[in-house]
């Protein structure tokens, strides 16, 4: 058996190797988001973007309308249209 050593010459380069993938998730998500988020003016479902994050393979989708939290957690069948989309992708996933 040899002796082997290794020097990491960039420790993100796992991240930076699967940042393609990850954008493409994360819009697939948000994607989804759009399409599940409850409609009456089109604003909050046209509201969702997608951001880079600080560091490689992390994106963060996020609505600035600033009712998006009432509508997700507020009251009616529509509540809830965040964790739907969540289970969804879940579901696909694991096939």
């Amino acid at each position: 058996m040899s002796d082997s050593s290794y020097r990491i010459l960039d420790r993100l380069a796992p991240r930076k190797a699967t940042d393609a993938g990850v954008r493409r998730t994360a819009e697939i998500i948000r994607s989804d988001l759009a399409a599940f988020t409850p409609r009456d003016t089109g604003r909050l479902a046209g509201a969702w973007k997608l951001q880079k994050g600080r560091s490689p393979g992390t994106y963060l989708i996020v609505n600035n309308t600033p009712y998006a939290r009432a509508v997700e957690f507020g009251y009616g069948h529509n509540a809830g249209f965040m964790g739907r989309t969540l289970a969804v992708w879940h579901a696909r996933s694991r096939r």
